[in-house]
């Protein structure tokens, strides 16, 4: 790409997130990002081949990059020793791991602003559940993996209750960041909304185990 076309590029991107953000995805309008950057909407389409594909360029790298660092996540929690999967350890872990998410929303906001505000009618706009299914399953196999190194036998969570705790969860994180303009503000209650959790699922782990 040549250096015109990679400025073409960027004057396309900047003016599909302004029109995104004040129309929303299925309303916004080719044509008038195309008037905004004096091209025309057959030269936008030599760069993007749909409407989808522009509100892709804006938000898949840090959403999809989002979304495979919390799955990441997952897997090396379940690749470390026993001696660091414990509760304690788990806090500690989840605080760090917390810590990383806070950081990329906000090296990315608006990016992520246009996901969980105006992505309906494109794959986007079921963003917040895609990291609750991720969750509903690492704590399922959590237990799992509890009872298979323990004589005790903790019994599962119910689908109904892990899901509507995942979602609560992540329903609080999203509602901090789309709320919280301070990275810094935002940081110190997400890592009090991870205490909150932790504790109460520490104290329902136990119940499960009576």
């Amino acid at each position: 790409m040549t250096a015109v076309q990679s400025s073409s590029r960027e004057k396309i991107l900047a003016a599909a997130r302004n029109e995104f953000w004040k129309h929303g995805f299925e309303k916004a309008s080719l044509r008038t990002i195309a008037q905004q950057t004096h091209m025309t909407t057959g030269a936008i389409y030599g760069y993007f081949t749909s409407k989808q594909a522009l509100f892709d360029a804006l938000v898949e790298p840090a959403a999809a990059g989002l979304l495979a660092l919390f799955e990441k996540a997952q897997e090396d929690f379940y690749a470390l020793s026993p001696d660091k999967q414990g509760m304690e350890a788990m806090l500690d872990y989840t605080l760090a791991v917390s810590k990383r998410i806070t950081e990329a929303l906000y090296a990315n906001r608006d990016s992520f602003l246009l996901v969980l505000e105006k992505a309906g009618g494109t794959p986007w706009e079921n963003y917040v559940d895609r990291f609750v299914e991720i969750e509903v399953k690492s704590t399922a196999e959590y237990i799992e993996i509890c009872n298979a190194r323990s004589n005790e036998s903790m019994s599962p969570i119910s689908g109904i209750l892990a899901h509507a705790l995942a979602r609560s969860y992540f329903s609080c994180v999203f509602e901090i960041f789309y709320n919280e303009p301070d990275e810094g503000i935002a940081a110190t209650y997400i890592q009090e909304l991870v205490y909150f959790y932790h504790s109460g699922y520490a104290s329902l782990f136990d119940k499960l185990r009576s």
